[in-house]
């Protein structure tokens, strides 16, 4: 289960005001979530993560969550692929060395897969969470708290209320500025 970027009493410092850990727990999640949804990254350390891809022609493939920490295995077609065979760039991008080492090359052509599945076991994300995405998830988190509904001003006699451009939990221009750095180049 994804993690929240802050922690309860973090909000509470970032606010100075007193909110209770379950009600801060709660925005905090929310925070997270958009984060998340807005980078396309899991982006918290997930530890030997197996996943399942369509193959891929070529020899070269590029893991989709970022920072990649570790690959532990790779399986293609249910048949392990010896060590050997592919090599990590350190970065995002594993890459086959030896493909006729581990596997019959007139099965795959050499290839990650070709139509078949290839499962990869690797671990990815930050752990600690860097200050950047912790300071924007602190900060969609206060701006949600205080004003959840988009409220910002309310009168009773003649009735009048006022509206936040930006209401619950949403991310400014900003705040997705921060977080470019975090999402995959689209050209990988």
């Amino acid at each position: 289960m994804p993690t929240a970027f802050a922690t309860p009493d973090e909000l509470e410092l970032y606010t100075g005001t007193t909110v209770g850990a379950e009600r801060a727990q709660f925005f905090l999640d929310l925070a997270s979530d958009a984060i998340r949804a807005s980078c396309g990254q899991r982006l918290d350390l997930v530890t030997d993560d197996v996943v399942t891809f369509p193959g891929r022609w070529g020899r070269e493939f590029v893991l989709p969550e970022r920072p990649v920490v570790d690959v532990t295995a790779v399986t293609i077609d249910g048949t392990a692929v010896d060590d050997g065979a592919w090599e990590f760039d350190g970065r995002d991008t594993l890459r086959l060395v030896n493909p006729t080492a581990a596997f019959d090359a007139a099965d795959h052509g050499g290839h990650f897969g070709g139509t078949s599945p290839v499962t990869i076991v690797y671990s990815h994300g930050h752990d600690p969470i860097p200050p950047a995405l912790r300071a924007v998830c602190l900060s969609v988190a206060a701006r949600a708290l205080a004003t959840p509904d988009g409220v910002t001003q309310e009168s009773v006699g003649g009735y009048s209320v006022s509206y936040s451009r930006v209401a619950g939990v949403a991310l400014m221009p900003a705040e997705l500025d921060v977080l470019a750095a975090y999402r995959p180049d689209p050209n990988r």
